[in-house]
Order: structure tokens, then sequence, then C-alpha cells
């Protein structure tokens, strides 16, 4: 848990969560929705010199990140390595909530409204995974989800209005090239995932 106040980053309060496999830390936003926990799932850090198995996670008292290393014997690398804020706050999806239509999406940056308020900008697929004894699972029921509208409802906020949902699904958003901040960057983080267990 970024439990360092806004002084890692403008993230406080969300969880990172490393990989194994990959030199990847993946950032994960929760919300209650009828009693249970679910919620986003982007990347945090990729690459950019992070190595692989990356195991334990935990604040210095400079509120660096530490992350731990293993390769358990089948993947994996070992070792310790440092990540500090570099104090640039970039322009990425902060938090995903589900609301009874759709989604809400909250950004660090103002946006630019021409771009972020075009429901085109925002293309969405959904299916779920099978829990059996078997090791993983292919998508199942995958299907595309038009998107009804994408209205602005301050600078940093778009809402979005899908077309249905179900609940026990994956929701895969893909954000446009055109979904840019005020000043006119790129979102850093294109793709993300929510996890919609339950419905509002």
């Amino acid at each position: 848990v970024d439990s360092t106040g806004g002084k890692f980053g403008p993230f406080a309060g969300q969880l990172f969560v490393g990989e194994m496999n990959k030199g990847r830390i993946m950032r994960v936003a929760l919300e209650r929705v009828r009693g249970g926990l679910q919620g986003m799932c982007i990347p945090f850090y990729d690459g950019a010199g992070l190595k692989r198995g990356n195991n334990r996670l935990v604040f210095g008292p400079d509120h660096s990140l530490w992350i731990g290393h293993s390769n358990h014997g089948w993947a994996g690398e070992r070792g310790l390595q440092k990540l500090r804020w570099n104090k640039k706050v970039p322009f990425e999806l902060k938090s995903m909530s589900l609301t009874r239509k759709g989604f809400d999406l909250n950004f660090t940056h103002s946006l630019e409204a021409k771009g972020a308020s075009n429901a085109l900008n925002y293309v969405f697929k959904r299916y779920f995974y099978s829990y059996h004894r078997g090791y993983g699972s292919p998508q199942r029921e995958v299907e595309s989800v038009s998107v009804v509208a994408a209205r602005l409802t301050d600078d940093t906020t778009v809402s979005i209005e899908l077309e249905n949902l179900k609940p026990e699904r994956v929701y895969e958003l893909s954000l446009g090239p055109a979904v840019n901040s005020w000043e006119g960057a790129k979102v850093v983080n294109s793709k993300v995932f929510y996890n919609a267990i339950h419905l509002r």
C-alpha cells in the first residue's frame, strides 16, 4: 500500500503489486461495491531497468520504494532495487470507478476537452476467466462493449456511459491517442483493466 501520504507521487492509498515474469510493477485502485472490494489494475512501472521477480515491496523511511527480487527456481531474478519519485506527476489514469451506467475515469492532469469527450477514444471489451483445477484460463465470452457517451464532469474526470454492464466480468479499456492532457501530454499507460465482480 502507498502509505506515504503523497510523498511517493499522486497514488496515495493505492496498491503496488510486483510481477514475477516481467520487469513490471502494477498499480491497483480498489473501491467498495455492494460490500466487496473490486477495482482497476494498470501498469505503474514497466521495464526501464527494473528486474524480474518483483516479490517483496516496502517503503523506506525516505518514502522510496524498495523491491526485493526472487527467482523461486522458475522465474525472476535476485537482488534489491529502489525506486524514487522524481517529483514530476505523470499524465496517467489515476482511478476508474464503477457507476450505474459505466465508469468515471479520473486523470492526474487536466484534460484536453475535445479528445476526452469523444466517445470514439474509449474502446472497451469484456470477458471472464474460468476458475478450475487446471493452470490458467483463456479469456471467456470476449465481447466488445459500445460506448454510448463520454462527458467531462470536471477538468480531470470523464464519465463513460456503456451500452450495458454485466457483473463478474473484466472490463478492458484502451484509451485512444487523442486522450491528452490540457498541456498536450500523451497518457503513459493506455490500457487498463477493471474487475467488476458486482454492479452498483
